[in-house]
Order: C-alpha cells, then sequence, then structure tokens
C-alpha cells in the first residue's frame, strides 16, 4: 500500500485519535570545562559581554549601587576574576546597578555599607581553621580585639541585609561565615562538603517562577563541583529555584548515601527582616558562564536582591498532594506525603501513589483501599519483600510495621511531576532506617477534544541504596508495579486482555508487554487504561499477577520482574523501570493496543 511500518501505526492511532508526540526532555548545556582554568582573556570578557542581557528585566526603580566582594582568605576559586568580570558586565551592559569591587573588609563596616544597595559575596571561602572570612584577616591582632572586630563585621552584614538592603552569594561564598548560625540563618544554609567535580543536571523547581525564566523550562547541564549543606539548610526557609538531580551524578558520588539523603537545591532566594538574598550555587568553572541563560538567571536574582524584580519569595510549605491539570481538567492526583484518616487506621497511612487517574472525559479508573485490600493505592509500585543485612523486610503490607514507603516531597514539573520517597526498616536493630532511595518522575501529554479520546502517562522509577550495604528485592509473586481497577468494575461490565491474548481466566503468572483493561464508564459508554512495561525493564516481559473472578471480578494488574528470581541492588548503582498508561475514553482494539506498544518500543 506504499506505507511503511511506522506510518501505518501512525495511521491507525490517528485512527482511534490517539495524540503521539511526547514532549521530549530538553536541556541547556555548557561548553565543556577547560582541564586548567586560566584568568579571563580580553577575548573571554567580550564573548561574556555579547552573551549579556542588553537590558535588565525590569527597568531599576533609583539608580543601584553593589559593592562586590571578592576575597577569599581559603580556597581561592581561580573562577572567582571570572565571576568578577560577570558581575560587573552585567551591571554595566543591562544598566541595572554600578560596582565597586573590594577585598578590604574595613568595606563591610556600616559607615561603608551604606553607600550600596546590595553586596555580592564573590567566592569569599575563608581557611578550615575557622570558617570565619574576618577571623582570617585579622589573624595578627589579639585575641580579644580580633574577636570583637569580627564580631562587628559580620553584624554589620547581618543589619545591612535585615534593615532592607541585598545580598548576593555566589558559589563558594556560602562558606563564608560557616560556623555562625546566625549568617548561616541569613545565607539559608552552610557549606557542607562536595564531592569531586563531574557533570551536574539542574532542574528548575517551579518552572514558573520568574527567576528561572531564562532557563525557559529547560534543565541545566554543566560541570560543577555538587555542594551539599548544612546547619539553616535542613530547616528550607527559603524559597528555592534550582534542585541538583542526584540520580545523575557518577555512580563514585552515590556510593556516599549522604549525598542522595536529602532534597539537593543549589539556587535559592530568601527574605531575611527588610532585606532580601540570593544564593547561586553554579559555578565552579568559567564555561558556565559562557551561556546566556546562567547570565541572565543571575542578573534576575541581583535585581530580586536589589529590590527591583519583587517575586514570590516564600518557602515552599510541604504538600500532601499533587493534582495535575489539562486546562481546567483534573488528569490524576499523587499522593506525596501519607494520607490522613485512612480507612482502617493509622497502620494505613500510605503515600507514593498515584490516584484518582482519570480519563479525558473525568471517569477515574483508579480505586482506593478498597474493602478487600485495605493496602492497595490506585496505581502504586512497592517491592513485597526486601532483604538488608539478613534481615526481610516486608514492605507491601505497611499495616504489618515493617517495611513502610514514605513519601518525602514531589516536584510540579511541565505535564508531570518528580517525587522522592524513603524505603524505611522498622525493624533495624538501632531504630527505623532509610535503606532505599526513590525517585519517580511522572509526565502526561496533551490531549485535545475531539481529535484525541487519551493521553499517555509515562512513569520512571529509579531505586538506589541508602546504606553501604547491598539490597535484594526478594523473589515473590506479586511484587513492583500495580494497578487497582475502579470499584464500579466486575467480572461482568469489564474486560482484561494482554499482548499474549490472555484474559482474566488465564493471565495470571503469564508474560505481557501490555494489557488493557476496559469497562463500562458512568456515561454508559466504555474507558480504559493501556499498561505497557518498557523493554529495558528487567526480566522484559514481565510477569504478572493478575486475578480471575476473585472479589466478584475486580480488576487487579501487577507487573513483576522478580516473581522467579530475587534482583540485588549494589550501593552507588541506580536501577530504573519504565512502564507507559494510556488513559483512554471508549475502547481500544487489540491491534491498537499492539501499535500503541510498538510506538512505545520504537521511541529514542
Amino acid at each position: 500500500d506504499g506505507m511503511n511500518k511506522s506510518n501505518r501505526i501512525q495511521a491507525s492511532l490517528l485512527c482511534m485519535g490517539v495524540a503521539l508526540n511526547l514532549t521530549a526532555q530538553e536541556y541547556t548545556t555548557t561548553p565543556d570545562a577547560a582541564d586548567k582554568i586560566v584568568p579571563p582573556t580580553p577575548e573571554w570578557i567580550a564573548k561574556i559581554t555579547a552573551l549579556a542581557p542588553a537590558k535588565a528585566t525590569v527597568k531599576p526603580a533609583v539608580p543601584r549601587r553593589v559593592l562586590l566582594f571578592s576575597l577569599a582568605t581559603g580556597f581561592k576559586h581561580k573562577v572567582i576574576p571570572h565571576a568578577s568580570e560577570a558581575v560587573k558586565v552585567l551591571g554595566s551592559k543591562s544598566g541595572a546597578y554600578t560596582v565597586v569591587e573590594s577585598t578590604d573588609i574595613n568595606m563591610l563596616a556600616p559607615e561603608k555599607l551604606k553607600a550600596f544597595d546590595a553586596v555580592v559575596l564573590n567566592n569569599t571561602c575563608p581557611k578550615r581553621e575557622y570558617r570565619n572570612l574576618f577571623l582570617d584577616v585579622l589573624a595578627e591582632r589579639p585575641e580579644a580585639e580580633r574577636n570583637q572586630r569580627a564580631e562587628e563585621l559580620e553584624k554589620s552584614l547581618l543589619d545591612f541585609v535585615r534593615g532592607g538592603k541585598g545580598l548576593v552569594a555566589l558559589h563558594g561564598a556560602i562558606a563564608v561565615q560557616n560556623n555562625s548560625a546566625a549568617f548561616s540563618e541569613m545565607l539559608g544554609g552552610s557549606f557542607d562538603f562536595h564531592p569531586a567535580r563531574q557533570s551536574v543536571t539542574l532542574d528548575l523547581v517551579d518552572p514558573t517562577h520568574p527567576l528561572v525564566a531564562a532557563f525557559d523550562g529547560k534543565s541545566f547541564v554543566h560541570n560543577d563541583e555538587p555542594y551539599l549543606f548544612k546547619n539553616a539548610y535542613a530547616e528550607k526557609n527559603f524559597r528555592p529555584l534550582l534542585e541538583m538531580n542526584t540520580g545523575k551524578l557518577n555512580a563514585k558520588t552515590l556510593k556516599n548515601p549522604k549525598v542522595a539523603s536529602d532534597v539537593r537545591y543549589v539556587a535559592w532566594i530568601k527574605k531575611y527582616g527588610k532585606g532580601r538574598v540570593f544564593y547561586c550555587g553554579p559555578s565552579h568553572q568559567p564555561e558556565s558562564y559562557e551561556t546566556p541563560v546562567l547570565l541572565r538567571f543571575i542578573l534576575d536574582g541581583i535585581q530580586y536582591a536589589l529590590g527591583d524584580l519583587p517575586c514570590d519569595d516564600s518557602p515552599i510549605k510541604p504538600e500532601t498532594r499533587l493534582t495535575i491539570k489539562r486546562g481546567n481538567t483534573e488528569l490524576f492526583g499523587y499522593q506525596i506525603l501519607p494520607m490522613q484518616n485512612p480507612q482502617g487506621g493509622d497502620a494505613f497511612k500510605g503515600s507514593n501513589f498515584i490516584h484518582p487517574l482519570r480519563t479525558p472525559k473525568g471517569f477515574v479508573v483508579t480505586d482506593l483501599q478498597p474493602k478487600d485490600h485495605l493496602h492497595h493505592f490506585g496505581v502504586w509500585w512497592p517491592w513485597k519483600h526486601i532483604k538488608v543485612d539478613g534481615r526481610k523486610i516486608v514492605c507491601w503490607e505497611l499495616q504489618k510495621g515493617e517495611g513502610l514507603i514514605q513519601g518525602r516531597h514531589a516536584t510540579l514539573q511541565k505535564n508531570g511531576f518528580v517525587s522522592e520517597s524513603d524505603y524505611i526498616d522498622r525493624t533495624a536493630p538501632s531504630g527505623p532506617l532509610v535503606v532505599l532511595k526513590e525517585k519517580v518522575r511522572v509526565r502526561s501529554t496533551d490531549f485535545s477534544q475531539p481529535s484525541a479520546n487519551g493521553y499517555f502517562l509515562d512513569i520512571a522509577i529509579t531505586h538506589r541504596c541508602a546504606t553501604k550495604s547491598p539490597v535484594e528485592i526478594m523473589a515473590y509473586r506479586y511484587s513492583g508495579f500495580c494497578y487497582r481497577g475502579t470499584a464500579s468494575w466486575n467480572k461482568d461490565n469489564s474486560t482484561l486482555l494482554t499482548s499474549m491474548d490472555k484474559n482474566r481466566s488465564d493471565a495470571n503468572f503469564s508474560r505481557a508487554e501490555w494489557v488493557r483493561v476496559q469497562g463500562a464508564a458512568s456515561d454508559g459508554e466504555s474507558a480504559g487504561v493501556l499498561l505497557m512495561g518498557h523493554q529495558d525493564n528487567r526480566d522484559h516481559p514481565e510477569l504478572l499477577r493478575t486475578w480471575n473472578k476473585d472479589y466478584n471480578g475486580a480488576l487487579f494488574v501487577n507487573f513483576n520482574p522478580v516473581q522467579k528470581t530475587p534482583w540485588k541492588f549494589e550501593p552507588g548503582k541506580n536501577y530504573t523501570r519504565r512502564y507507559r498508561l494510556f488513559v483512554y475514553d471508549g475502547e481500544i482494539s487489540k491491534e491498537q493496543a499492539k501499535a500503541l506498544r510498538e510506538e512505545y518500543k520504537n521511541e529514542k
């Protein structure tokens, strides 16, 4: 017929009204980092000048003066002169501010600071002994005089910001007064440590926030030191802007369980008294400045600190649930933190699941805590048994009190979210112990009526060990990725079909690339879900656990990569499984299901 296989598949899908175009993950990348950092040349400065924004995002309310302070008494970042040139170029080219540069700590005294609207601390790293820049500079003075002057200068900066001015800290400047609780509170944290320099992916915490507009919704990939923070950082009393994707750090880095033990923000803003603080972790490398994206981001952050670019700087309050919409249509919800008042009592406080899952017309195709299994939660993906240091831990039935899968936080992203959860061993000898870290990325596609009657939901689940011990995912007949169908479906008004032509009666313990469940919808028509496993998943096509006519024909589907053999997770490695759901109104045929799976298989 003159059509190739791909065209025939797409024609078939278009006839059924399925939108195929998934939006690919996009990144902004910087030039490769040089092995050796050289001082900024006139050519480098000219390059930065050409890349810098031609004008400020907002016109300054009044002429602004910035004190650029670039003294380091400890580790001297070779990027200091590059960062200085960038700050100066951003101000002069855009007209947002003028710069006075200094390395004299006396410029931070109250009588000097009153001439400025903001201070930019450029990699002001102190020596390790005191982690106090002022004590380092004043080392030759008598101890009492030295301590008094250091306290005066620290108070001067605190009062400067608290009184309504701005502070910007670049990269290593987070360590300037590292042992000061007051300074940590003002900055939003203190330096803890960093693994070796490597490729670092930074995701946007909230792509709609005006201070990340420069990134145009894209992640930022560059070569940097992956900074980790402590002290006031634990409170996260700031508005995070950029988050380091720890799952993409190298294997050696991830062998340290502390790296992924918390969400790792690397840029934020915050109020301090009447003033404003902007911390920008990027970057250790000059190449990071060789992109208009980071230059615009830094300029916008400085304008925020100056008070010219007002925006929401309130800390993000922990959300218990996320709701993803298309226009005014709610597609699905995600439970981040444990449920409140669950059926069966506190032992069933589940988290880290998707429910309700709706078709474009709004029909709910999932069930939550059905009476026959109060530990079933819509679409969820728990391991049944895990083994750590010889301890066998039940994680599926959280009510048994052994294992607990605890959602920690989730971040809305374009068309979906990224979440992080912990597998907690409540039987560990020294008390509850996090043994597995989990990151889940969920992304949905657009649909439009009436040309499309469904949408895709892509789910990627990544695990890594949280301790130095391996974790064994033990073999069992049910474990892994699960779906519980709506309570309105039963043996008389719904069907199940697999890629191997199995149905309700014989699908259990068979293998399948896909499973189609569909049944009667509330409007008298039909609705359904096509569940697909990715070919790179362990033991693909995975073995299934399904029900026949149990519980009046309730629909339960489990893709299980450990039904026959256990799976050993080694520390420092990531283990990922991927699934795609097609959620639709109406019905799809076996041929259409096969075409959808083929399209999924052929995607890069």
